[in-house]
């Protein structure tokens, strides 16, 4: 992995908050900076995830002579969430999409559109290997803790960072990571429903394939990603495609099926949250084939998330709540 570094600040609110995200196959780290309201990458940079057993260190390492911010979204595999789901929702709604609280839930909504409330959650907790590890890391490398956050928030303002027009209108966006899907549907920069999708993460798209060609979870992406290519160029790269979208690309329908089945809902029981498209994010996102598929089998528009910055880089949809987190330095 590579060590990344926290430059000096040229004054008080020029860089942004290190934001990390604690994926469930890798640890996101974005640092933006602001000059004249346009932004910057200093930081995109991931890493392995942290064995507990071992104790690793990850190579955090500051060239500031003081403490440095940084902010922390911890994916479902790491963080223990209950969230309220106490309200009185309106018309009867399927089982299947409002059942349970927490981490296993499938699906939370909020009241009302008209009072503005956001999803609230009762409890957000850390799970005690990964806190004392943050804490000796941060300790050790100089940095600041601002906050720990959790999606779905973190993916709300993902999606106003990719499009400030979402600040004063509906959103959706589909954190498409390894392990379950989370489809959040937000208003005004609040989020007001999210919903836990039990099919179609990566790892799950491409466990076939990994057996087929007897490769892990990395390597599989990076075929991924080449095949794209490779199918635009020769019949046999087009042969490859093929024989790959078969094995995909029926796992991706599944996806398809549950996020049309959630946009049903919203159109029959809460109209005014209705989006109109979608934004991908996380590890599928980052590959095209992935998000073809995905187009073809879905109702709306969708769209992978993306942030070009004024130095020539773009931000892809892995780093996406990274990236939010940096940005909380001038949003919060």
């Amino acid at each position: 992995a590579s060590p990344f570094t926290v430059p000096k600040r040229s004054h008080a609110n020029s860089n942004g908050w290190l934001g990390i995200d604690f994926g469930s196959a890798a640890i996101k780290v974005v640092q933006l900076r602001r000059r004249r309201r346009q932004l910057e990458c200093l930081q995109d940079v991931w890493l392995e995830p942290p064995n507990f057993q071992e104790e690793p260190n990850l190579p955090f390492g500051t060239a500031s002579d003081h403490f440095s911010p940084a902010a922390i979204v911890t994916s479902m595999s790491w963080v223990e969430m209950e969230v309220d789901t106490s309200w009185d929702v309106s018309g009867s709604a399927p089982t299947s999409l409002l059942s349970g609280n927490g981490q296993d839930c499938s699906a939370v909504l909020a009241p009302t559109v008209a009072s503005q409330q956001p999803l609230q959650p009762r409890r957000v907790s850390l799970i005690p290997e990964l806190a004392h590890w943050l804490g000796s890391q941060f300790l050790q490398s100089g940095y600041e803790p601002k906050l720990i956050d959790a999606p779905p928030w973190t993916l709300s303002r993902a999606l106003t960072l990719f499009d400030e027009s979402y600040l004063e209108e509906t959103g959706a966006i589909l954190d498409w990571s390894v392990t379950s899907p989370l489809l959040v549907i937000q208003h005004r920069g609040l989020p007001q429903f999210a919903r836990t999708i039990n099919c179609g993460g990566l790892a799950q798209l491409t466990e076939t394939l990994r057996q087929r060609l007897n490769l892990d979870l990395s390597a599989t992406t990076h075929y991924l990603h080449r095949l794209n290519a490779k199918a635009s160029q020769t019949s046999t790269g087009k042969r490859q495609a093929d024989w790959t979208k078969s094995l995909i690309t029926p796992l991706i329908q599944q996806l398809a099926d549950e996020l049309n089945r959630s946009m049903n809902y919203l159109r029959w029981q809460c109209r005014e949250l209705m989006p109109k498209s979608l934004i991908v994010s996380g590890g599928a996102a980052s590959i095209p084939m992935l998000v073809e598929e995905l187009q073809l089998a879905l109702d709306i528009p969708i769209r992978a998330w993306r942030l070009p910055t004024c130095d020539g880089y773009e931000l892809g949809p892995i780093s996406a709540q990274a990236a939010a987190l940096s940005a909380l330095e001038w949003l919060s």
